[in-house]
């Protein structure tokens, strides 16, 4: 009688006859031939033994029992249709056993697409053959959309070496957790030509901006000031002189607070426009302009008496650098009348004591008469002298001698 785990196969049970104490036996290559040992079963035993002895009590059985074998079944792991080996699992199981689960190794970013046994079916549970090809689960993955990780890069910007912090750029991008931790940079949203007013850029770091970066990484861009042209005007009574104009430049910001005299003779500085400058980027502002006007001199008018010099009487004034002084009060006195001036009329320099004018007055000339008469009598006109003496001066009396008549000197007049 053969047995399959504790169930008889009567087709395959062997019946005969045999003497009492006659001894009949099993062969081993009964045991094993194809007939007996059924794919997907092993040899477990013999009862009572592989030869027994007849008796005649009816137990005269050989039971040859197989139970069922374990065979290998192999879990497969595909991720995106590839199978990964290193999560490949080699298990075993009873023949016709059922396999109803598996180990979940679903990956972050992955999730569960399918099962696929290679039974007949392909679906699960998977019933274990003797056949090992045909004990194999494929468990399928795919991508998760849905899992999804935030990858930023940053673009900072620094002027004179100062951090911008206001004007720092974070570019953020959801992506798929499978994607690799790197970003395509946005090249056309960084500046490098003119993001700062008066500024100019002189590099980044990294030197070259990269075509993609990794996940927190920073772009630093590098701007400083740059240089613009100012330049100082010279203006003379409203009118700008260009040949004296000058040209420079400075740093964006600079302030500038000094400029070259350039003051002429006769001139004196009125005021100055944009001064102090701050240099802006826009050049046409960039002016000084500095007005000089003809500055005022003294000057004085002297004035002489017969040649001399009356200083109580002496007028000063000031008067327009280059302009001329054509009138002066006139200080004649009585007894004098204008004799000439110098210098006249005056034109204004800068050197004051060639400012002078010089006005000379000269005494009168005046007719007298001296009468000699009787005294007492003073209608007896005894002799006239006639003649003329500057003004102010001194006529002294001349004794004369008169027929019958003597001078008597204490009536003696000085004429003044």
């Amino acid at each position: 009688e053969y047995y399959y785990n504790g169930t008889i196969d009567n087709s395959l049970t062997e019946t005969g006859k045999a003497y009492k104490d006659e001894k009949v036996s099993v062969t081993d290559t009964t045991i094993n031939d194809s007939t007996h040992l059924k794919n997907g079963y092993k040899f477990s035993s013999v009862t009572p033994s592989k030869e027994i002895t007849i008796k005649n009590n009816g137990e005269n059985v050989i039971r040859v029992d197989y139970v069922k074998d374990n065979y290998e079944y192999t879990v497969n792991y595909f991720y995106n249709g590839v199978k990964d080996t290193t999560a490949t699992e080699v298990k075993s199981a009873k023949f016709e056993s059922t396999i109803t689960t598996y180990t979940d190794k679903v990956k972050t970013g992955y999730k569960f697409e399918k099962v696929e046994t290679t039974d007949s079916d392909k679906v699960m549970p998977l019933t274990i053959s003797y056949d090992t090809t045909k004990n194999i689960i494929n468990v399928y993955y795919v991508t998760d959309e849905k899992q999804t990780k935030k990858l930023k890069y940053t673009v900072e910007y620094y002027k004179d070496g100062v951090l911008q912090a206001n004007d720092t750029q974070t570019v953020t991008e959801k992506v798929q957790v499978l994607e690799p931790d790197t970003l395509t940079v946005k090249k056309q949203d960084i500046n490098t030509v003119n993001k700062y007013d008066g500024y100019k850029f002189v590099g980044t770091n990294p030197t070259t901006i990269p075509n993609t970066i990794n996940n927190n990484g920073i772009i630093k861009v590098y701007y400083e000031k740059d240089t613009f042209g100012y330049t100082v005007e010279y203006y003379y009574d409203g009118v700008i002189d260009n040949n004296k104009t000058e040209s420079k430049t400075a740093l964006f910001k600079e302030t500038i607070s000094t400029y070259t005299d350039k003051k002429i003779t006769g001139y004196k500085l009125e005021k100055t426009e944009n001064l102090p400058l701050v240099i802006t980027s826009d050049t046409t502002k960039n002016v000084i302009k500095v007005y000089y006007v003809k500055d005022n001199y003294g000057y004085k008018v002297e004035y002489y008496y017969d040649g001399v010099l009356d200083d109580s009487k002496t007028y000063t004034n000031s008067a327009e650098f280059g302009s001329k002084v054509e009138t002066y009060p006139d200080k004649v006195i009585k007894g004098y009348s204008f004799e000439k001036n110098e210098n006249f009329p005056l034109t204004i320099t800068e050197n004051t004591e060639s400012n002078l004018i010089k006005v000379y007055y000269v005494s009168n000339s005046y007719d007298y008469t001296i009468k000699h008469v009787e005294k007492g009598n003073e209608t007896n006109i005894l002799g006239t002298e006639s003649n003329s003496a500057k003004f102010g001066s001194t006529i002294n009396v001349v004794e004369k001698e008169f027929t019958g008549f003597t001078y008597d000197s204490k009536d003696k007049e000085t004429i003044v």
